[in-house]
């Protein structure tokens, strides 16, 4: 996707079914050249801690966009946003 408008977009849902259906979308739009997808809050942190601790090669990674459900089981949307800041 050369055309892409993002590098990367990160979708967190604890609907797997959601994630599917968003990510088709994100596709088909080709607005990124790759997206991550995470069912839970929790490991999406983990994810980006460790994309943090990567070299500069590795920062390029990071998602430019993130698509959250606030309404999630063990760590909502707005505790990640605390986490994550």
């Amino acid at each position: 996707m050369a055309n892409s408008k993002y590098y990367a977009v990160m979708l967190i849902d604890d609907n797997e079914i959601d994630n599917l259906i968003n990510q088709k979308m994100i596709e088909a739009s080709g607005i990124a050249e790759h997206i991550y997808t995470h069912t839970g809050a929790r490991s999406a942190i983990e994810f980006l801690k460790n994309m943090e601790k990567l070299n500069d090669a590795g920062k390029e990674v990071l998602p430019d966009m993130i698509f959250l459900d606030i309404d999630m089981p063990l760590m909502d949307g707005f505790q990640f946003l605390d986490e994550f800041e």
